[in-house]
């Protein structure tokens, strides 16, 4: 096991001083035991992990029992600064860093369980996420993909992604740097990509980046009146097969807009 001190972080000159502590991230997520993560939840039917699970997600149609699990055994409270960690399981979208130019969101349960499901993420599958954050998706999808690989566009957001995934020993995972809306043409083709955050529309350069047997593309589009007036947003589907593209908007949702998606060549319908 990693074992990272504050010393680490002194070191690290784009850590944002804003953010919270990594050791206070390692003690959240190091609280360990030899019973599963499941029974120790249904141990205390009052834990806001389960109160989360059976009042956001379970009554909006998430369901899918290998994605409710990854819900019950990934700590939210471990990717929030400590100020929120009281309110992290709120159906709300929570600051990641306030003071942070990005301004950077960790989405609603809610929203991301509904986007995870709708993914239909395969335990074969290589999974980009755009605008990870601080990397509770990466997490969560770990448990349920082959390999995943986190795009972050700010490196203290990006540092914190790392870390947990090191000290939990989760091996599957990748975190890079980099511009959000170009996604990560290296490690192109994927089976899924997730949009984590609301955007005008899709780049194509995106799509470009999906497997062409079945992959999968999974955002929240912003809606807009006729007039140009922000509207409820929708969570879409795009399949790719050879060179035919298929998108379907699947449930309305809002969440914060990424940083990024403006002006770009984007894919309609």
């Amino acid at each position: 096991m990693l074992s990272v001190n504050n010393r680490l972080l002194t070191q690290s000159t784009l850590v944002h001083e804003a953010f919270f502590s990594y050791s206070t991230l390692i003690t959240l997520s190091s609280r360990r035991d030899d019973m599963p993560p499941s029974e120790r939840l249904l141990k205390d039917r009052a834990h806001p992990r389960l109160n989360m699970i059976n009042c956001q997600l379970r009554p909006n149609g998430v369901g899918e029992s290998r994605l409710i699990q990854a819900f019950e055994t990934v700590p939210r409270e471990a990717f929030v600064p400590p100020v929120i960690q009281s309110i992290v399981y709120a159906d709300a979208d929570l600051p990641l860093m306030p003071d942070s130019p990005t301004k950077r969101w960790l989405i609603a349960p809610q929203t991301l369980g509904k986007l995870l499901q709708l993914a239909k993420i395969l335990p074969t599958d290589k999974v980009l996420i755009i605008g990870c954050g601080t990397g509770y998706s990466v997490a969560l999808v770990a448990q349920l993909a082959a390999h995943v690989i986190g795009v972050e566009c700010d490196e203290g957001l990006a540092y914190v992604a790392r870390a947990y995934a090191a000290e939990q020993e989760i091996f599957n995972t990748q975190v890079v740097s980099g511009t959000l809306s170009v996604g990560y043409a290296k490690g192109a083709p994927y089976d899924v990509i997730i949009i984590e955050g609301a955007v005008d529309e899709i780049p194509m350069v995106l799509i470009n980046q999906l497997s062409s047997h079945q992959g999968r593309l999974v955002a929240v589009v912003k809606g807009q009146t006729e007039r140009g007036q922000l509207a409820f947003g929708q969570g879409i589907l795009i399949t790719r097969k050879e060179d035919q593209l298929e998108r379907v908007a699947e449930f309305d949702a809002s969440c914060p807009l990424l940083p990024e998606f403006d002006h770009k060549e984007t894919f309609k319908l």
